[in-house]
């Protein structure tokens, strides 16, 4: 087991006790601006070259910030929109062009709808993703991006602070152009990447 696998793991245990606490807190509006950080651990993959080499998300652990803010209705549907960030990660192989690709800093900006049962919201959220993409050498291959869709949860912990888990699946093509204008189809297929992240953010 890595090391990020095992502080993913520790992070979760944690999570899991403070959320088994989180019934002794009250519910919480969680109307307005909210924010937090996070861990995630990826899944997928990515394919390369005229669909000739596809190679696994290779990475542990990775770090996330996220933002955003919500709107309650009168019939207690909770909407609002987030933007989070989370670092990027690695994509493995060994073709004959390069032993391991890079993803640069994820972005999802997402809309999010849900509805609080108890003292837990519960949602569902569609939006759109970026990243960037370069080989082990530094050679920029350009960006991908596509739509994302997910869900999760959020409890609150204390009068505003709340955890959460969050799952989001992103299907991401080729855009634009890389290093000295060649367009980044010539080089990717398209990624598929998909985060499991547990989460700690305050509502403000």
């Amino acid at each position: 087991m890595s090391k990020s696998e095992m502080t993913l793991r520790l992070v979760t245990s944690g999570a899991a006790v403070i959320a088994g606490s989180a019934g002794l807190a009250q519910a919480q509006d969680v109307g307005g601006f909210y924010g937090g950080v996070g861990i995630s651990m990826p899944s997928g993959d990515g394919t390369f070259y005229g669909g000739s080499d596809t190679y696994s998300i290779d990475n542990g652990a990775l770090g996330s910030i996220f933002g955003g803010y919500n709107v309650v209705t009168g019939s207690g549907l909770v909407y609002g929109g987030e933007l989070a960030l989370t670092q990027g990660g690695t994509i493995g192989g060994d073709s004959y062009y390069s032993d391991t690709f890079k993803l640069g800093t994820t972005i999802d900006l997402k809309a999010r709808v849900g509805k609080v049962f108890g003292t837990t919201l519960v949602y569902g959220a569609l939006g759109y993703s970026k990243t960037s993409i370069e080989d082990e050498y530094g050679y920029d291959y350009g960006d991908v991006d596509g739509v994302s869709i997910g869900a999760g949860f959020e409890m609150p912990i204390s009068d505003n602070g709340f955890i959460g888990g969050d799952v989001t699946k992103r299907n991401l093509n080729p855009t634009g152009s890389g290093q000295y204008g060649i367009p980044t189809s010539e080089y990717v297929d398209g990624v598929d990447l998909t985060t499991v992240s547990v989460r700690l953010g305050f509502r403000f």
